[in-house]
């Protein structure tokens, strides 16, 4: 199970395992398995700094995938795993639009 928490993302077994935390980023909200399960997209920062990010399911290899001129929240996986869309509020147009990246 993938959850946040204190602006930390934190992975729990099922079967009843403690969980644990593998990253801490200021903001941190919205996290996705990708379909593979090798790769989580969240979103994270402040309203003039927020982003999306990808990082590998162990916690490694934190990236960010967005612009600094869009908002983004809701970040889910196409089924093939090879895009990602979510809400993306574009500053420039002042407006709410749908954000596919690859």
């Amino acid at each position: 199970m993938l959850y946040t928490k204190d602006d930390q993302i934190w992975l729990a077994n099922v079967i009843g395992a403690a969980p644990r935390s593998i990253l801490k980023q200021s903001g941190l909200q919205g996290v996705g398995w990708s379909p593979d399960g090798k790769q989580i997209v969240f979103d994270a920062g402040n309203d003039q700094e927020r982003g999306l990010y990808v990082i590998n399911a162990d916690g490694s290899n934190v990236r960010r995938i967005t612009s600094k001129a869009v908002y983004p929240a809701r970040a889910a996986w196409s089924p093939d795993g090879n895009y990602i869309a979510a809400q993306c509020y574009d500053n420039r147009l002042r407006a709410n639009n749908l954000c596919v990246m690859n």
